[in-house]
């Protein structure tokens, strides 16, 4: 698994999108999952700017891997969140047969990062809801990098400024660096 990292807004859907295009690998959002769920309460939540529930998100992560257990790789954008979530891609991914091979972690400037999650304009992207899931990421995540370094991956800072293919170019770099393309 090659795990894409970042802020709300700094590319990883793209990113990811193309990287699995261009690679023939499994692409599965966090988000779009959400998203696309018929559960009326995770709605309400992301309408809200909070967090879905580990055991929420975790099973529709392992329902999607499971969707895919012939793919080489499975890009994941948006996940894990928190320690409890990287630690069950850790240790439960070896049941879908998937170690976590690399994190990416893309970074913008935050005043461009809010311009382009208000630009997009999805339903979620409410200023109020923006702003919640900044904090969160900034108080709650960062401790995930620290641990997926503890375990051993590779984790790689790409600057996410210029065009999509010019970012992609940054990530099949390093991705080819550590032989997994």
């Amino acid at each position: 698994m090659i795990i894409f990292f970042g802020q709300p807004g700094v590319g990883k859907t793209t990113q990811g999108k193309m990287l699995a295009a261009n690679n023939g690998w499994h692409w599965v959002s966090a988000g779009q999952l959400l998203r696309d769920s018929s559960d009326p309460e995770i709605h309400k939540m992301l309408e809200s700017g909070l967090l879905v529930s580990s055991d929420i998100i975790c099973k529709l992560i392992g329902d999607d891997l499971d969707k895919c257990a012939d793919m080489k790789y499975v890009i994941i954008d948006g996940f894990a969140r928190n320690i409890r979530q990287a630690r069950w891609l850790i240790e439960d991914g070896k049941n879908y047969k998937r170690n976590v091979e690399m994190v990416i972690v893309i970074g913008i400037p935050k005043e461009k990062l809010i311009e382009r999650l208000v630009a997009r304009g999805r339903e979620d992207d409410t200023e109020v809801a923006i702003k919640n899931r900044l904090d969160i990421y900034e108080h709650e995540t960062y401790p995930v990098l620290e641990y997926f370094k503890s375990e051993g991956v590779k984790i790689v800072y790409i600057d996410g400024l210029g065009t999509p293919e010019e970012v992609h170019e940054r990530i099949m770099k390093e991705i080819r660096e550590c032989n997994l393309a």
